[in-house]
């Protein structure tokens, strides 16, 4: 599994406010401590996490999600012949349980779409949790309602 990939997985235990406010986090101090994107989840040091908390970091991972979210619905759902593949891996991950289907995102946010691994990893988990559980077989449709409701 990528480093993307492996983050993921341990993020399947966060709630989504808390993943909200991670992506922000690691977004946040990308620039000012590049090492930042290796630390595993929930590990900032105290002064890294000074840097972004709370209601701003939550509103910054929001964004960020929705931006990737329809990013990822564009390939999923789309019939582009470009994305075939990758829609191809995403489906058949879909199949095998969450951690894959985690991982799997992780893997292509940070391919790709070349987000880092770190914000990859939170980014997909909260797809999973917000777009692909609640969806089960309708996820195209369910995602798109989503989508237009911000």
């Amino acid at each position: 599994m990528t480093n993307a990939a492996t983050m993921a997985v341990s993020y399947l235990g966060y709630d989504e406010a808390n993943l909200e406010e991670e992506i922000g986090q690691r977004l946040s101090v990308a620039a000012l401590e590049p090492e930042a994107g290796i630390v595993p989840p929930g590990r900032f040091s105290s002064n890294v996490r000074d840097l972004a908390m709370g209601a701003e970091a939550r509103a910054l991972g929001l964004r960020l999600f929705k931006r990737m979210s329809k990013e990822l619905h564009k390939v999923f759902c789309g019939d582009d012949p470009d994305d075939a593949a990758d829609r191809a891996m995403l489906r058949e991950a879909l199949k095998i349980g969450d951690k894959a289907l985690v991982a799997a995102i992780a893997a292509f946010l940070a391919g790709p779409l070349g987000i880092g691994a770190a914000v990859a990893a939170a980014v997909a988990a909260l797809v999973l949790k917000r777009i692909f559980k609640p969806a089960g077989q309708e996820i195209c449709s369910f995602w798109e309602e989503k989508l237009a409701s911000g």
